[in-house]
């Protein structure tokens, strides 16, 4: 099984839940599956695991509404995101989602690490754009119960929404996570025997 992080939120701030889930997930998947990390800058794999990664446009970019098209040339067999995705249209593969709660955090970051904020940014955590966001998806997953309550409301019907619910949240070290990418990996499993 071939699987895509999206690592493109991940910074160096010890208190940006979207990158401690990210680099704590990606690395504990990697010892138990195939993962090839998406960045949108060469700074990003300073902080990230040694492990295949692929360049590509910023989150913030207008271009990303067309992601899909581009990972679709990838061949993956699941894609996985911290937070929903705009580029979903015409993806030929499954895709998992967070439901990037924790944004604000992470836009500041990248404010002070990088360009300007696009429009695409903001425009996400306007609730009804997220939620339709993570309609596209075809599962969400959540870092708590009471974020998959939350996330539970935002989908569409028979989606499903897995709380992962690592021992600590705040901390990238993939033993945290091991459980957690179990999970997730038993998910990327059900998704790619539907499709």
């Amino acid at each position: 099984m071939r699987i895509l992080v999206d690592c493109r939120w991940a910074t160096d701030d010890p208190n940006d839940r979207h990158s401690t889930t990210t680099r704590g997930l990606v690395a504990a998947l990697a010892r138990r599956a195939r993962v090839t990390m998406i960045v949108s800058t060469h700074d990003q794999l300073r902080v990230l695991p040694d492990l295949p990664w692929q360049l590509l446009r910023s989150p913030d970019d207008p271009r990303e509404l067309f992601t899909a098209l581009g990972l679709n040339t990838l061949q993956p067999d699941v894609v996985f995101s911290p937070a929903p995705m705009w580029g979903s249209i015409g993806r030929r593969y499954p895709l998992v989602t967070g439901t990037g709660q924790d944004s604000r955090r992470s836009l500041a970051n990248r404010r002070r690490s990088g360009p300007t904020m696009g429009v695409l940014t903001w425009l996400r955590m306007i609730p009804l754009l997220r939620r339709l966001l993570l309609a596209r998806a075809d599962a969400i997953v959540t870092t708590s119960a009471s974020d998959q309550r939350a996330a539970i409301g935002a989908s569409r019907t028979r989606q499903p929404v897995l709380a992962l619910a690592p021992s600590r949240v705040d901390t990238p070290d993939p033993d945290a996570w091991t459980e957690p990418a179990e999970r997730l990996l038993e998910l990327f499993a059900a998704l790619g025997s539907r499709s």
